[in-house]
């Protein structure tokens, strides 16, 4: 079995999101650790999953953790781990979020993170591109 080139941490509730994802990057040789439910990826964390990158969705809401929850818990565990918090937002929504004053992007602990992604044609081709500038 070869070593992998890193660990990656996708946590989205579209399947096919997931799938896409890890496909791409196993290819290139990472390995791919998929949560669609947000609480089992919670779980996982707090018990110490080890990754050295992580791609969050903080769109939806789980049982009982939202992606906020996730991605705050997330930059607790692993403060030194590249974290981009992924969304379905259209263009003019992430407008909207990157109009956020600093103080609420720390209320939301989301100041740590690579910042928000939006889940389109354009990410999906540099998906390999990010991960590979983040984990050389």
């Amino acid at each position: 079995m070869d070593i992998p080139k890193g660990i990656v941490l996708i946590v989205d509730d579209e399947r096919d999101i997931l799938e896409i994802i890890q496909a791409k990057l196993e290819v290139k040789g990472y390995y791919c650790i998929t949560h669609y439910n947000p609480d089992k990826a919670m779980d996982e964390i707090e018990k110490g999953l080890v990754y050295s990158l992580a791609f969050i969705d903080i769109t939806y809401d789980g049982k009982k953790t939202t992606g906020e929850d996730l991605v705050r818990v997330s930059i607790e565990n692993n403060p030194n781990i590249p974290i981009y918090t992924i969304s379905g937002f259209k263009a003019e929504d992430k407008q909207q979020l990157d109009r956020l004053s600093s103080a609420e992007l720390e209320s939301l602990k989301l100041n740590k993170t690579r910042g928000v992604v939006v889940k389109d044609t354009k990410f999906y081709q540099n998906i390999e591109a990010v991960v590979e500038k983040e984990l050389r």
